[in-house]
């Protein structure tokens, strides 16, 4: 039995009807089981497909690495943006804010981790970051991209649709302040009272600035205090155990 994980982009394109919405919706309807982050996934295909396979709900899940306050850069705010480099991403986003902030006076170095995934739309983000000495483009091996994280104090996710990132537990889990846009996927992720990020309107270019002041000019005493919430809220909701229970209900739900 075919047992699917449905993913942010995939559901995008259906719910967008963009180009291979027939071929995502034709594999989606020979599963016989389809797993996603969020029980709001589930409600969209539904209605977006003539027959609904069970859905089962899998949530994200990540194993804790050891933290150690990482050494800071006086006056300079680290952020990372993990994302290939493609549309759905929108990576321009990240470019656009980063340039704000520094016209409003913020000492800020973004970094883009990822690789080119649509060649046409990175040509344009290279173009678009030319001269921008504050932006740079970064690829790592899988060994090396928890070394990029260290190297940071915020983590940004831009994306116009989002299946609940890893890289976002991966930034809290590595004591980072969490921005994360305002769209279905994060905000499903971030909607509890206690989550430990901050979703953002692209708009509202005050609130920008005000959220990343107030993490360049944390105290060492309440950073670690964020991190130590920050990483409770992952062991309590984004375990490996649940991850594993859940798979485990998913393939039983596909057998005969």
């Amino acid at each position: 039995p075919l047992v699917i994980s449905i993913g942010g982009t995939d559901l995008w394109r259906l719910m967008e009807d963009r180009e291979q919405a027939d071929e995502v919706r034709d594999v989606l309807g020979s599963a016989a089981c389809i797993t996603g982050a969020f029980e709001s996934f589930g409600r969209i295909l539904g209605s977006l497909l003539d027959e609904m396979p069970p859905y089962v709900v899998v949530p994200r899940a990540i194993e804790l690495p050891p933290w150690e306050p990482p050494d800071r850069v006086d006056g300079l705010l680290r952020v990372l943006l993990p994302a290939g480099l493609r549309d759905i991403k929108d990576p321009m986003l990240g470019i656009d804010l980063a340039e704000e902030l520094v016209r409003r006076g913020l000492p800020l170095r973004l970094t883009i981790l990822g690789p080119t995934i649509e060649e046409e739309y990175a040509e344009r983000l290279r173009a678009r970051a030319r001269g921008l000495d504050y932006i740079r483009f970064d690829v790592r091996p899988p060994e090396l991209v928890a070394q990029a994280y260290r190297e940071a104090d915020v983590c940004w996710n831009t994306s116009v649709h989002e299946g609940g990132a890893n890289a976002l537990l991966e930034g809290l889990a590595h004591g980072h302040a969490v921005y994360a846009r305002d769209v279905l996927g994060n905000r499903d992720f971030f909607q509890g009272p206690d989550a430990p990020a901050t979703l953002f309107d692209p708009s509202d270019l005050d609130h920008a600035e005000r959220f990343h002041r107030a993490v360049l000019d944390e105290s060492d005493m309440a950073r670690l205090a964020r991190v130590q919430r920050a990483r409770e809220w992952l062991t309590e909701h984004h375990s490996a155990e649940q991850e594993a229970r859940a798979l485990e209900r998913a393939w039983q739900a596909a057998l005969p």
